[in-house]
């Protein structure tokens, strides 16, 4: 995950210099040039790999399964979260922001984002030595729930345009967001072993879930609303009753 993240925080420090001199054209092209090594490793190193016996069930059978183990239920339902967190924010952020004070999109995608993203470069690694070795994931899971749901309830209420003060905010944020990210995954594989595929698959692909709902959602709040900033509080508002599901899980620890 920290390898992972050192992509992410890396891409938009890239794009922002890229864009700020060159364009969008260059960043995809870019983009598409960098998928070539990484589909040379995967070709040169996966050849031998062997998977585990799947224990493979259809996706309405998963489902119930999960629904019937509340610790299952309420990581998937964190994971969610977070991913309804990342697609808000990649999303409605800059777009708030743009609207809202002086700050450019490549201010945004080439300071503030990679300075917001360092915690989940610094955080994972240790993160996950405390939850194996000292306290477990559900208190630091739910601090992490707690710091989101604040930062973003008071997102749309900063009154600053200074890069400053905006990239220390969304770094406080991405603090429990790399708490949530972190123990969601150490807990989901704590609890589901590797060969029941199914309900892997559906952990996985909550992302792609996330990108779906919150955009139509924010659609119609939008809508209704004719205010962006009401699509924050209201993801708040949402991720503050899955904490009290989240909180119900047993710890490992």
């Amino acid at each position: 995950m920290t390898l992972m993240n050192v992509g992410i925080l890396l891409s938009p420090l890239i794009a922002g210099q890229i864009l700020s001199e060159y364009g969008y054209r260059y960043v995809y092209i870019l983009s598409a040039l960098m998928l070539l090594p990484t589909a040379y490793l995967v070709r040169h190193f996966y050849n031998n790999v062997r998977d585990p016996a799947y224990n493979t069930i259809n996706i309405k059978q998963a489902l119930a399964q999960i629904n019937k183990n509340k610790n299952i239920l309420g990581i998937m339902l964190a994971n969610f979260s977070l991913h309804s967190f990342f697609s808000m924010m990649s999303i409605y952020a800059p777009l708030y922001l743009i609207a809202n004070t002086t700050i450019t999109l490549s201010q945004y995608v080439g300071i503030i984002i990679p300075f917001a993203l360092i915690p989940f470069v610094l955080l994972p690694y240790e993160l996950g030595y405390l939850a194996d070795k000292k306290w477990g994931e559900k208190e630091m899971l739910i601090i992490g729930f707690l710091i989101l749901i604040i930062c973003t309830l008071l997102f749309p209420f900063l009154n600053t345009s200074s890069i400053f003060y905006i990239s220390i905010f969304l770094f406080i944020s991405r603090i429990g967001a790399s708490l949530i990210e972190t123990m969601s995954h150490t807990y989901f594989y704590k609890k589901v072993a590797v060969e029941r595929v199914s309900i892997i698959t559906i952990f996985n692909n909550l992302n792609a879930l996330a990108y779906l709902v919150v955009p139509a959602l924010a659609g119609v709040i939008i809508y209704i609303s004719g205010d962006i900033k009401y699509v924050f509080v209201t993801y708040s508002i949402l991720a503050a009753l899955a904490l009290i599901k989240i909180s119900r899980i047993r710890d490992t620890l």
